[in-house]
């Protein structure tokens, strides 16, 4: 009997003593705690969800519009460059001393050289020759002489192109004339005094130069 109380008194002893899990508050059974490693498997589903969202709103939109020139950029562009071909015969010539004539035409002979390229105006018998064909430009000045008439003639090869003119005066003045003529190879340009009734003369002297003959190449014949 002894033994049989001592086993209840246990028994209701255990019955007694307080159940820790029983003692803890009850769950709310609509709530279910979120496991550990739920929580960031939640937040990759809420990124992608977004990243959709965002992706989708991108697909969405117009494309930007490219901005394209209308023409090429200022250092790309394309200038023609203009070469100029420098072929040219430049003479210019003067005469330090008077000359009469009236008995037969006479060449008009230069002794002062200024400019003379290449050569191509011979001082000897005051004549250009053409090696370069082309348009040139011929300028012709003389002082008249008083009380004496001034003829004389641009010519090309044996034929007058203009004709330098004064009539007889008390004044002796400069007189002037210019003329422009095609040439081809081998052609010859110089001055001759004219034969006439009067004493045909240009005025010079040996400290200043009266008379000069100048021309140049305007345009090369090879030129387009």
């Amino acid at each position: 009997m002894e033994g049989f109380w001592t086993l209840g008194v246990l028994l209701l002893s255990c019955l007694l003593l307080p159940n820790p899990v029983s003692s803890q508050t009850s769950p709310n059974p609509d709530q279910h705690p979120a496991e550990p490693e739920e929580v960031p498997f939640k937040h990759q589903a809420v990124r992608a969800t977004q990243e959709q969202k965002d992706s989708g709103a991108q697909e969405v939109l117009p494309p930007r519009p490219h901005c394209v020139r209308c023409c090429e950029p200022p250092e790309h562009r394309f200038y023609p460059r203009y070469q100029p071909q420098i072929n040219m015969t430049i003479l210019k010539v003067g005469r330090k001393k008077p000359l009469h004539s009236n008995d037969y035409y006479q060449t008009l002979i230069f002794d002062t050289e200024f400019v003379n390229l290449y050569d191509h105006f011979n001082m000897f018998t005051g004549k250009f020759y053409c090696y370069v064909p082309g348009i040139y430009y011929f300028s012709l000045n003389v002082h008249t002489w008083n009380q004496k008439e001034t003829y004389l003639h641009i010519m090309r090869n044996g034929a007058e192109v203009v004709i330098l003119y004064a009539q007889v005066s008390d004044r002796s003045i400069m007189q002037s004339q210019s003329v422009m003529l095609e040439l081809r190879e081998q052609d010859e340009v110089w001055v001759r005094l004219y034969k006439g009734e009067r004493e045909n003369a240009v005025f010079s002297d040996e400290y200043d130069t009266y008379i000069t003959f100048s021309g140049h190449l305007i345009k090369y014949s090879g030129d387009p």
